[in-house]
């Protein structure tokens, strides 16, 4: 059984912490059903986490990703090696974590070298299409060096908590157009090396690890509904609690910081970036909280910026400013997001100067013009509001992933509450609440 054991105060913070869990679904990249010889899933590797399925449909999916997870015991002296391909996509990545869900160590596609006589496609100016693209890498359960330039090649550190229980997320953003939700290749396999050099592959392998195939709960995550309302059945709020208006953005640094600001208001200081519950290391956020208590509907605008283009099979991987980029509305109690919940970046209407004008309503509400043909971008607002008996919530999520040291309007340049707008310029979206026949008033094409 998978979980993230918190308890008295923490236990209450699980609603902040989850707004860096990453996961998401093929469902944007039109490929549903991967290949029929590449499973996906086995006996190391739970999944995938999707949006259409109930189970996995929690944590703040992004519509635009996938993702794996697995949770094992690694032998006294043992060491795990992981060699697969890499994937026909925009990203992929091995995050470890301990049993309270705390990121020890990161390896993105850019920071793994690709086994002798292959090539890793994920590289700036490489052939994506490549057909020798092996890797390999080895999950140690070790403290990564604190010097970076100590760390050995492809290595993925586990540092070990008590029970010596490890988790590993293996993400994958944008699998290529026709590729699958696996991304044309086979999940990577796992070899156990024993520490008296005996190796171990497959079922076998699996056993050794005492490995959870099974997705990890709600629980993981979701409050209790006791603790949710707590939050948010404060007496004496305002209209729209928590929501502002005008709408404010908030970089995520931690969870409880997320917690005072978004709960209390108590919004300063310098909160320490550590992250939360499973994060992705290489994603940065930005977050707002709506009501529907300001209008019928939420109008956003802002500038996209340059990320790559690889849904339909681009021949080179490109630079760009960043990897990948993302908004999305989620429901906050349940984490869950709807099937249209989410925009990327390579499925983002805009124009020439990469300026974009989306809408966020519930299907109901949905103004005529807010669709792609006529230059606009729709999230659905879910009619469930926060999931917990709130139609009027909605919760605003901005990704940043893997930003290029020189973009200096990303998410990460973000050093301290409040600097949000003045770090990121354009590219930190205005929020306008309005109503259907005004959106509509702008015709097709603003």
């Amino acid at each position: 059984m998978h979980g993230c054991p918190r308890s008295g105060f923490l236990t209450s913070l699980l609603l902040a912490a989850a707004l860096v869990a990453c996961g998401g679904s093929g469902d944007a990249t039109d490929s549903d059903d991967a290949p029929p010889d590449f499973s996906q899933s086995s006996c190391f590797w739970a999944g995938p986490y999707i949006q259409q399925s109930d189970e996995t449909n929690f944590a703040l999916l992004d519509t635009g990703a996938v993702y794996w997870t697995s949770s094992f015991t690694l032998p006294e002296g043992a060491r795990l090696h992981i060699r697969g391909e890499f994937a026909q996509g925009r990203y992929q990545s091995f995050n470890a974590y301990n049993a309270d869900g705390d990121a020890t160590d990161a390896l993105n596609d850019a920071q793994t070298e690709a086994d002798t006589g292959s090539l890793n496609p994920f590289q700036a100016g490489a052939e994506r299409d490549s057909q020798d693209r092996a890797f390999s890498i080895v999950v140690v359960p070790e403290e990564p060096p604190e010097d970076s330039s100590a760390r050995l090649a492809n290595t993925l550190y586990a540092s070990r908590p008590r029970n010596g229980h490890i988790e590993i997320f293996y993400r994958l953003y944008v699998p290529d157009a026709g590729s699958g939700v696996t991304g044309g290749v086979a999940l990577p396999e796992v070899e156990v090396e024993m520490a008296d050099g005996r190796r171990e592959t497959g079922t076998q392998a699996c056993a050794t690890l005492a490995a959870d195939s099974e997705v990890l709960p709600k629980s993981t995550t979701v409050p209790s509904a006791a603790e949710y309302s707590l939050l948010r059945e404060q007496p004496l709020r305002a209209q729209g609690f928590p929501a502002e208006n005008p709408a404010v953005w908030h970089k995520y640094f931690n969870p409880e910081a997320l917690y005072a600001c978004l709960y209390f208001k108590l919004c300063g200081g310098q909160p320490a970036a550590t992250g939360g519950i499973y994060n992705n290391i290489d994603n940065n956020y930005v977050y707002s909280y709506l009501s529907r208590e300001f209008g019928q509907i939420a109008v956003i605008r802002g500038r996209l910026p340059q990320t790559r283009t690889t849904l339909w099979g681009d021949d080179i991987a490109q630079s760009s400013e960043l990897r990948y980029w993302s908004l999305c509305n989620y429901e906050t109690y349940s984490q869950r997001v709807q099937a249209q919940g989410c925009l990327y970046d390579e499925i983002l209407p805009h124009n020439a100067a990469r300026e974009y004008v989306i809408v966020t309503s519930s299907a109901a509400d949905r103004p005529d013009n807010a669709r792609e043909e006529c230059g606009y971008g729709w999230l659905e607002w879910s009619p469930l509001g926060d999931g917990l008996n709130h139609p009027e919530d909605g919760l605003l999520l901005l990704r940043n992933l893997l930003a290029s040291p020189d973009f200096s309007g990303s998410i990460q340049n973000v050093d301290a509450p409040g600097e949000e707008s003045a770090v990121m310029g354009e590219y930190l979206p205005s929020i306008e609440y309005s109503n259907i026949e005004s959106f509509e008033s702008l015709g097709c094409g603003e």
